[in-house]
């Protein structure tokens, strides 16, 4: 699909009048089909960014997937020494670095393609790559929101140690820094169980 973008979306601003002489639309139904009550007034679309981002997001995310499947059932991987090290050893630390970059990708997708980061959140994620994340990355609905970032686990303290001095050092509360940053692990996640 990036492909297409290349080859069937130029890298200007698409005007509306040329949007609805592709989609062969009149105004009315182009407004009718696509648009909301508060976009209506939109004239200029940023179609090769936005499709760009999308589909270069959809790729990483099953490029992420593909790392997590291959690596779940890869036997080369000791597991147990992969949880006890945090993700230091050499296989490991391959299969982590890439998982890192993808997220890194994919917030700069957000911030230059799609435009819905901010300059806050831009900061917070490239002070959590400084203080040791191997990726981080925006989630959430954007425009504000929050990030989430790839720690090894043998680095989360220092990690959260430089994060609380850069970014929340106004922050005296312990319970309000608490709600601001955490450290999870990853888990299986939703499941559906059938009762017999």
């Amino acid at each position: 699909m990036l492909d297409h973008c290349e080859k069937l979306l130029h890298k200007e601003i698409y005007q509306r009048e040329e949007i609805c002489k592709i989609l062969e639309f009149d105004d009315k139904t182009f407004q009718e089909l696509y648009l909301s009550k508060n976009t209506t007034e939109v004239s200029e679309f940023k179609l090769y960014e936005r499709a760009k981002h999308v589909f270069g997001e959809a790729s990483r995310v099953m490029e992420f997937r593909s790392i997590c499947d291959l690596h779940s059932t890869d036997k080369s991987v000791d597991k147990s020494e992969f949880a006890a090290a945090g993700g230091d050893g050499e296989e490991s630390n391959k299969i982590l670095v890439q998982l890192g970059q993808l997220m890194n990708d994919s917030h700069r997708s957000c911030s230059e393609l799609y435009e819905c980061s901010c300059t806050e959140l831009d900061r917070l994620t490239e002070k959590c790559r400084e203080a040791g994340a191997l990726g981080s990355r925006m989630t959430g609905a954007g425009w504000g929101g929050c990030t989430v970032s790839l720690v090894r686990e043998c680095q989360l303290d220092d990690f959260m140690k430089k994060i609380t001095q850069e970014i929340y050092s106004d922050v005296s509360d312990e319970d309000s820094l608490a709600q601001m940053l955490f450290s999870t692990a990853p888990s299986q996640g939703a499941a559906v169980y059938q009762l017999a």
